[in-house]
C-alpha cells in the first residue's frame, strides 16, 4: 500500500472523528455531517488511486482545500 493512500485513509479516518468529537462535545450536527461526508470522500480518494490516480488525486485535493478553507484563519 502506497503512502498516499495511508496517508488519505489516516485523514479521513481522523476527519470522521473529528465530526464525531464535535456532535458529542457541542452536540453539532454540522460536524457529524461534514465530517462524515468529507472524511467518506476522503476515504475515497484513498480507494481511487491505485486504478485511477488523477480522479483520487484530485478528490482529496479539492476536500483539502475545503477543510483548509474552513479551518485555517
Amino acid at each position: 500500500m502506497g503512502a498516499t493512500k495511508i496517508y488519505f485513509i489516516i485523514f479521513g479516518v481522523l476527519t470522521i472523528a473529528g465530526g464525531i468529537i464535535g456532535y458529542v462535545k457541542a452536540g453539532s450536527l454540522p460536524s457529524i455531517i461534514a465530517g462524515s461526508i468529507t472524511g467518506l470522500l476522503l476515504l475515497i480518494a484513498a480507494l481511487l488511486l491505485p486504478e485511477h490516480r488523477a480522479i483520487g488525486l484530485a478528490t482529496a485535493f479539492v476536500i483539502s482545500l475545503l477543510l483548509a478553507a474552513q479551518f485555517i484563519p
